[in-house]
Order: structure tokens, then sequence, then C-alpha cells
């Protein structure tokens, strides 16, 4: 597993899921063809619906393993876990179901050679605090830590969308501070358009990033409000909404970390890789 304290060179990576995959391993040939190095790839996201037949979701979830298994060896990967996960539901069964869930695609990503396991913390509901809630999702995560698998596991900054039915979990530093005060093993990936929409600042996060506890940035783009005033999440290019670019620069100074144009689309995902290369690595902005 990734140690405390891991560094890597500022690395450039896409985000890919099943349906664009080929297409985003073309791109990254193609960048990589043009001495624009793409260094990472994440895949996602790995397939989880409790409202469907078991077999239904083995054939969804075989269908990503196989794919894993072909790409992993190749390049660094990290996988995006569904984010439909409770990991601190109130209900010890439901807990349970995502807990063994988990462990099956952990034990599919240690043999593939996987760094790690992106997931979010998930929604409470109403009745639930979220002080039980952070609670209950860290004796999960002591449990996954407990299995010792030499595969990583971190918790992305999420934001609160209108149309779901329970409270996000995982919209504030404060969140994050405690799940990193109770299970110290676990990482973070600060998501900036995330943060953007949340309105929730990625410098609250320095003291991770110093500790070398912030693993990656999920890089896109937005307004942070969508039309008619609501809030949205549209994943735009880097550079096509309001995001201040150069004090994300500011904020990793000199710290190595991955930085994952994250998309809906490959031409937005073209635009955000050139970009990151641009500001990142090539001093330009």
């Amino acid at each position: 597993m990734l140690k405390r304290g891991w560094t890597y060179m500022k690395i450039i990576g896409l985000s890919c899921d099943l349906k664009c995959l080929n297409l985003g391993l073309d791109l990254i040939k193609d960048f990589n063809k043009d001495q624009i190095n793409i260094g990472h790839l994440e895949l996602g996201k790995y397939p989880v619906e409790l409202d469907k037949l078991p077999e239904e979701n083995y054939k969804l979830q075989r269908n990503f393993i196989e794919k894993l298994k072909r790409i992993a060896p190749l390049m660094s990967t990290s996988v995006h876990f569904s984010s439909k996960a409770k990991w601190g539901h109130k209900e010890k069964r439901i807990r349970r179901i995502w807990l063994n869930e988990i462990r099956g695609l952990m034990e599919i990503c240690q043999y593939c050679g996987v760094k790690w396991i992106n997931i979010h913390l998930g929604q409470k509901s109403k009745k639930q605090s979220r002080e039980d809630y952070l609670k209950k999702a860290s004796e999960s995560l002591r449990e996954i830590i407990s299995w010792k698998y030499n595969v990583a596991i971190s918790i992305e900054t999420s934001y609160q969308s209108e149309t779901q039915e329970g409270d996000e979990v995982g919209i504030y530093f404060d969140d994050f501070w405690f799940i990193h005060q109770n299970v110290p093993e676990i990482f973070f990936t600060i998501d900036i358009g995330h943060n953007l929409i949340s309105g929730e600042s990625f410098w609250k996060y320095l003291c991770l990033l110093e500790k070398g506890m912030i693993i990656s940035l999920h890089c896109h783009d937005n307004d942070g409000f969508c039309e008619h005033g609501k809030r949205g999440d549209p994943h735009r290019a880097v550079g096509e909404g309001i995001t201040n670019w150069l004090e994300v620069k500011r904020f990793l100074g000199s710290k190595n970390i991955i930085l994952i144009a994250e998309n809906r689309d490959i031409i937005a995902s073209e635009i955000s890789l050139i970009k990151l290369h641009e500001i990142f690595i090539e001093g330009r902005i």
C-alpha cells in the first residue's frame, strides 16, 4: 500500500468510463506520440446497483474487471468505485453489503497492480447525524485497512446535489479531518469542480497536502451554479469555467501529485489534458 508522505512527479492523468475507454486510450497514445506524457488512467465507475438482480451486477462487474485486467499492467491505474456507497449507513447490514463489494474489487486490484481505489463518503439520511455517520464510516474504513491489501483508498471531496434525497457527507474539510484523525492510513482526492460548487476552499486541505495525504486532484470546471441558479456539475474542460487554476497551482506549489482530467466527453478531456500540461508541467497559464 502507498505510505504516508508518498511522492510522485507531477503527472497528468485521464479519467474514463467503459463507454469511452477505447477513445481515451487512443487519446493517451496520441498525446504520448506528441511528447506530452499522460501517465495515469482512472477507470470508473465500478458498477454496484443494489436495486439490480445479483446476476445483472455480476455481468456488469465482469465486463469492468476484464477491461481492468487488460489495462492496469500497462500503466499507472486507479479505479473509481460506485459513488452510491454508504460507508456510514445506520444499518450494519447495508454497510456490510458495500464492504463485501469493495473487498472483491480490492482483490482484483491487488492482482492487477492498481494503485488506489477512489470512493465517496456517501449520503446520510435526514434522521442520522453527521457525527454518527462519520463514526460508522470510520469503522468501515478501519476494517478495509485491516485487510492489508496492497491497494490504497482515497476519499474524494463531493458536493450536495439538489436531486439527492439524503445529505452528502464529504463536502466539508471537517469531514475529512475527522476521517484522517480516526483512520490515518486513508488518502484523499480533491475534486476541484466539486469544491467550486460547494464553496469549500481547497486551501483548507493544505495540512493534508503537506502531510502527503492528497493522492490526486480531479480536474474539471464549472460556473459554481448551472442554469436557473441550481447547482450543477457539468465537468467542463479545464479553463471553461470560473476556477482560478493559477490559485490551484499556487496551492500545490512544488508538491508532486497526479492531476486527473475528469470530463464527460472526449473533446473536453483533450482540452483539459492540454491545459493541465501547459499549466502544471510547462508552467504556462
